[in-house]
């Protein structure tokens, strides 16, 4: 289950903010957010997955064990 996005506070104010667009990129997992705030300031908020490299590099590290271990 994911967890509800809160968006956060103007950088500039410190006012409340409203999220206008969310798009992933499909190549790094990153999600980006166009923000607006109470008094029109507009920001990007970008969120980055941690574990998405480091699940590939485990994927390939798997894969790799599993070639040599029936080879004995």
């Amino acid at each position: 289950m994911r967890e509800r996005f809160i968006p956060p506070k103007c950088p500039e104010c410190g006012a409340w903010t409203e999220v206008l667009e969310t798009r992933k990129r499909k190549t790094s997992g990153e999600i980006h957010r166009r923000v607006l705030c109470a008094n029109g300031h507009r920001f990007t908020d970008v969120e980055k997955v941690r574990g998405f490299e480091l699940a590939k590099k485990k994927a390939a590290w798997i894969a790799s064990l599993g070639k040599g271990a029936y080879e004995a």
